[in-house]
């Protein structure tokens, strides 16, 4: 997903997630662009690929995994579905 996809995203999964409060995001990502991240006031953990050979995305990658174990996980496309669909799958019917 490009940078434009992924603002897009964002812009309405926060507006889908206004009607559940319960639920604080954390957007992982490899897409450098923390000046909209910031306007979102999600937690953000930045992902980045560091070319081949290198331990780093896979060793964070495994400690986010183990830090987020009890999270509700959906994919950043979950922001571009319709209420009645996004709310499904929070409620883990989809």
């Amino acid at each position: 997903m490009g940078q434009k996809e992924a603002r897009d995203a964002c812009t309405k999964a926060k507006y889908l997630l206004q009607s559940h409060p319960e639920f604080l995001p954390v957007l992982v990502t490899d897409l450098a662009d923390f000046s909209f991240y910031s306007r979102l006031h999600w937690l953000i953990e930045y992902l980045p690929h560091l070319g081949d050979g290198s331990d780093y995305y896979d060793q964070k990658r495994r400690y986010l995994a183990w830090r987020y174990r009890n999270a509700l996980a959906l994919p950043l496309a979950a922001g571009l579905v319709d209420q009645k669909e996004f709310d499904a799958l929070i409620a883990g019917e989809r």
